[in-house]
């Protein structure tokens, strides 16, 4: 017998490649490393998922992705790159603190909600379950490069962002 199960990682940077592109209109990717797409952009990559909590018929985890922003441009200077950067930088914090608790159309979490619409009405008048707890943990203004990044004019922000989910079997 097949088991049965939802994608919560491709839900969760599904959401963050949403949020990020409605709040900034700059192109998102996936990229296993850097590629010259455009002058600036964010990459998304999922890094790891921890159980937290264990209970009958589910479980709450927490997942951790990298978020990292580009911007490739010469004659660097202060007023042209570290207040931009660090306006980026201060953008998608706070934009987190506004979206802890994010929400999609996508039905992968209906089964939470029918679990929590009796208990915590708060859930009720959601559409769907993404993630709760969205935050930024840290952000680097000067990360090590890799290969693919080693370039003298690109400059990257690299973003800390952990969640939690909790999900219900069905």
């Amino acid at each position: 017998m097949a088991i049965t199960y939802s994608n919560a990682f491709k839900e969760v940077i599904n959401t963050l490649a949403e949020i990020i592109r409605n709040e900034t209109k700059i192109p998102v990717h996936f990229d296993p490393e850097y590629s010259e797409r455009a002058t600036q952009y964010f990459n998304i990559t999922p890094i790891s998922n921890t159980v937290i909590s264990r209970f009958s018929g589910g479980s709450t985890r927490e997942y951790n992705v990298e978020i990292k922003y580009f911007l490739r441009k010469g004659n660097y200077g202060k007023h042209t790159h570290i207040d931009f950067l660090t306006d980026i930088g201060e953008r998608i914090t706070r934009l987190f603190n506004d979206k802890r608790n994010a929400s999609s159309i996508n039905e992968l979490f209906q089964g939470v909600l029918s679990q929590f619409v009796e208990s915590q009405g708060t859930f009720a008048g959601a559409i769907a379950y993404s993630f709760h707890d969205g935050r930024i943990e840290s952000v680097n203004y000067q990360p090590d490069k890799d290969d693919s990044e080693d370039f003298d004019d690109l400059h990257i922000v690299d973003f800390d962002f952990n969640c939690v989910i909790t999900e219900v079997e069905k």
